[in-house]
Formats: structure tokens, C-alpha cells, sequence
């Protein structure tokens, strides 16, 4: 670890700016080597808590004249300056937002392609999600608060609670706002396929590093036997069909 610090160190040394692209893992021990070097630093986060944990550097930050900008990814990040926007100029007493990345061609059994990080993804089902709910900050847990969504031309969605995506947004404008919160769009059936692994362990401690380690290699073994629906199998005759997907109703419906 040292002789990897030393050579982060030589790669910074001389910059202007640094940007992470790493695992939000890494992201403080990053900023707070950017800042050693005088250098302007930001990254993609999604972990509310090293965002916390960087934002402790900022007098070392000032006193450098460095400026450390953490979450600048898609959500956080694009959706938290557009909701302070939002804000700002509208004055709401109450902010929704969703997000989803979702394929144009989803492949069961999860429907969903990974784009970024599985060690990220896996966080987001994991930790606690913060909103405001009545004007103060609250925690809520991940893969709850399920609700439809629908967009004409597209099969039916669903949006449910997940970490990190409004990073210090409660923070900023608890008081201002009577609610706000934040959900991740997926395709129906999602959530509970998510609920299921959870039940099973698979996120717990002991077990997560090797679901995130063969979680691409998993899903492609077993899609041959699961169905979804909407969806035509691509190849090979199910012995057993796993069908755990739900439409969100109103007793999975939490009030926004």
C-alpha cells in the first residue's frame, strides 16, 4: 500500500486536476493525497459516508488552496446540481426524483445491465437511502418503498428507495423542503428479485465479495432458467421457471 500511495503521489505531483474514477472506496485516502500536492481534485462518488469523510478534509483543502468536488457521476451528481436547481429558482416543499439506467435489450433474470462498478451496485441495494421526510433528515431502508412507473412505449417499470443517490442533498435543504427523496427505476420485478438475493445472504458481509466478484459469470449461467415477463427466452427449454416478479400495489406503495 505504501509503494502504490508513492506512486499515486508521482502521478499527481505537477497537476492541475485529478479526477477518480475508481471505486468510492479509494476516494478519501485520493482527495486527501491530491490535496498534499496542491492539486484540484474530484470523483464519481456514491457513498454518502466517504463523501463525508472527504468533506472533513476541507480545511486542509482551503488552507492548499485546493478545491475538492466529490459525487460528480450521474446520480449523485448531474440529478443533485439539477434538484438544487430546481430548487433554487421554484421554491417546492417537496422533491421526487428518479433515476434508472436501464438496457434497451434487458436479459433476465435481473433485466438490468452493469455499466458501472458491481461493488457500487451492490451498496446502493445494501445501505440505508437518506431523504427529508417532514422537513428533517431521515434514513430509510434500500429495496423499499415500491412504486410503478410508467412511460408509454416502454414495458412496465418500478422505482423503490436505494443509497447514495441524494449524498448531501437532505443535508442542504432539510428545513427548506417538507420531503425529499430519491428512487432507482428499474423493470418490474427488479426490487423483489433484489429482496430475494438479500433474504438468501448474499449481501451479507461474509458472502458479498464473492457475489460481486461472480455476479456478471452468475447471471449469465442461470438465465436459461428463469422467465420474466415480457420477455422470450434466448436459448434452451427451463426446467423450473422463477417467476418473483410483482406490479407494485398499493400495499407496496409508500405515500411520496
Amino acid at each position: 500500500m505504501r509503494a502504490r500511495t508513492e506512486k499515486v503521489r508521482e502521478a499527481l505531483r505537477g497537476r492541475d486536476v485529478a479526477v477518480s474514477a475508481l471505486p468510492y472506496d479509494y476516494n478519501h485516502q485520493l482527495a486527501r493525497l491530491a490535496i498534499e500536492q496542491g492539486v484540484h481534485f474530484c470523483d464519481l462518488g456514491g457513498n454518502t459516508g466517504v463523501v463525508e469523510r472527504e468533506m472533513s478534509l476541507h480545511g486542509a483543502a482551503v488552507e492548499a488552496g485546493v478545491t475538492v468536488v466529490p459525487d460528480c457521476g450521474l446520480a449523485p451528481g448531474l440529478t443533485n446540481v439539477l434538484a438544487a436547481h430546481l430548487i433554487e429558482e421554484h421554491g417546492p416543499s417537496r422533491l421526487h426524483i428518479r433515476v434508472g439506467g436501464l438496457p434497451r435489450h434487458p436479459r433476465p433474470p435481473l433485466n438490468y445491465q452493469l455499466v458501472f462498478s458491481v461493488h457500487g451496485l451492490v451498496n446502493e441495494y445494501v445501505e440505508p437511502a437518506r431523504i427529508i421526510a417532514g422537513g428533517e433528515v431521515t434514513q430509510v431502508p434500500s429495496l423499499t418503498g415500491l412504486e410503478p412507473i410508467a412511460f408509454e412505449s416502454l414495458p412496465p417499470l418500478e422505482a423503490f428507495y436505494t443509497s447514495g443517490g441524494t449524498s448531501t442533498l437532505p443535508h442542504t435543504f432539510a428545513g427548506r423542503l417538507d420531503r425529499l427523496d430519491y428512487k432507482t427505476i428499474r423493470y418490474a420485478g427488479h426490487c423483489q428479485a433484489l429482496r430475494l438475493l438479500r433474504d438468501l445472504g448474499f449481501f451479507d458481509p461474509p458472502a458479498r465479495p464473492h457475489t460481486e466478484r461472480y455476479w456478471p459469470g452468475l447471471w449469465r449461467a442461470m438465465a436459461p432458467t428463469w422467465s420474466w415477463p415480457g420477455s422470450a427466452r434466448r436459448r434452451g427449454t427451463p426446467s423450473t421457471s422463477w417467476r418473483w416478479w410483482t406490479t407494485a400495489t398499493p400495499s407496496t406503495v409508500s405515500p411520496p
